[in-house]
């Protein structure tokens, strides 16, 4: 796994939404930036840097749990949105095959209501 950067992860935000594959280990390397500001951040404070330093990492530890989380709600729109195996497939990463192959048994027990 290769880290991720703030801006590798606005590239993935903006590709979200669409069933074009994303780096297979996404949400591990999601993970592991935002440990990773949140290390730089507890360091700088524990070093008694600047204000405006640790003001700036706090605000970039912000911003990247919250684009964490649009990309995981984007991807997670998508994957209900399309529900079609075959169709993206190949695009998803392990922990969104999963949720798909729940989503889809999921549909099958609604649909098996009706027969």
């Amino acid at each position: 796994m290769t880290d991720l950067t703030f801006e590798e992860l606005s590239v993935e935000y903006r590709k979200a939404a669409t069933p074009h594959p994303v780096r297979q280990d996404l949400y591990p390397a999601i993970r592991d930036l935002i440990e990773r500001q949140e290390r730089a951040l507890d360091d700088a404070i524990v070093d008694e840097e600047s204000d405006t330093i640790i003001d700036g990492l706090r605000e970039r530890f912000i911003k990247t749990r919250l684009t964490a989380h649009m990309v995981a709600d984007a991807r997670f729109d998508m994957i209900v949105r399309l529900r079609s195996k075959s169709m993206i497939q190949t695009t998803l990463t392990p922990e969104e095959r999963a949720i798909l192959d729940q989503i889809c048994q999921l549909r099958e027990g609604f649909v098996g209501v009706f027969e």
